[in-house]
């Protein structure tokens, strides 16, 4: 407290500071409707962005396609050429592996935890290309790895694709998210049990379709994260306008005593 009481202020008379907040309170509150409605954007553009993987990886991409019942509630029906199979018939996953940090060596192997890569190790465990969930932590992410790695025990991580394109099955696995989060539920510690969603069915098309869906959605995702990315980078600009526009205002740098108005 004895250091707090020697900062030296400057303030303004009463009235200043009275003119100083009223412009204050008008003006950062115009630049907080503007970040609430890019915010507001940005979920729209998220929900737009989980709408079309939804539709793509259940419907394809031809809108008039026959279409056949999946007899699977969750995911309806689906073209009469596709598939319906258990989860382990188009992806296998496996319980990651434990690296304690003592024993963790310098090098360029990615380490992988549930919410993505963590850090880098020498030594890999799993085969490219991969697919790592969380297993704890955070679930219902999915990270498509490109290169060796090592997932750790917080993951699953696939050890068998069965043919499937890479990229497809990660976009199928992220409309089945909500699945991997009810799992997750049913035990007093959230986790997921690769044995329950093993059982878990979807629609698969051939390669060919799986490859052209996945480079149809790795366009249109693209363009809207492209999006979100100036739209985030917008709302970073409004903040540092608002913070420096008070620290303008009450440091006398601005003379606002004349905007009431």
């Amino acid at each position: 407290m004895d250091q707090w009481r020697t900062i030296r202020l400057l303030l303004p008379p009463v009235l200043e500071q009275r003119a100083i907040a009223a412009f204050l309170d008008r003006e950062t509150a115009k630049i907080d409707a503007l970040v609430a409605k890019k915010e507001r954007l940005i979920e729209l553009l998220q929900e737009k962005r989980t709408a079309l993987i939804t539709r793509v990886v259940t419907k394809g991409l031809d809108p008039n396609v026959p279409m056949k019942n999946s007899g699977v509630d969750w995911l309806a029906e689906t073209p009469v050429h596709w598939n319906v199979k258990q989860l382990r018939w188009a992806i296998t996953f496996q319980r990651g592996h434990d690296l304690p940090s003592d024993i963790r060596e310098e090098g360029d192997v990615p380490i992988v935890s549930s919410s993505g890569i963590s850090s880098k190790h020498s030594k890999a465990v799993a085969v490219a290309p991969g697919i790592v969930t969380g297993r704890y932590g955070t679930i219902g992410q999915f990270h498509l790895m490109n290169q060796p790695y090592w997932p750790l025990n917080t993951t699953l991580y696939s050890i068998d694709l069965h043919g499937n394109e890479p990229r497809f099955l990660r976009y199928m696995l992220m409309h089945m998210g909500p699945l991997f989060l009810l799992h997750a539920v049913k035990s007093a510690v959230p986790g997921v049990d690769r044995n329950d969603i093993h059982a878990d069915h979807t629609a698969l098309p051939n390669w060919t379709e799986q490859q052209e869906i996945a480079d149809y959605l790795d366009r249109e995702t693209g363009k809207i994260d492209a999006l979100v990315a100036k739209v985030r980078e917008a709302i970073e600009r409004l903040k540092e306008l608002r913070a420096a526009l008070i620290s303008a205002a009450v440091t006398g740098k601005i003379d606002v005593r004349g905007a009431a108005g």
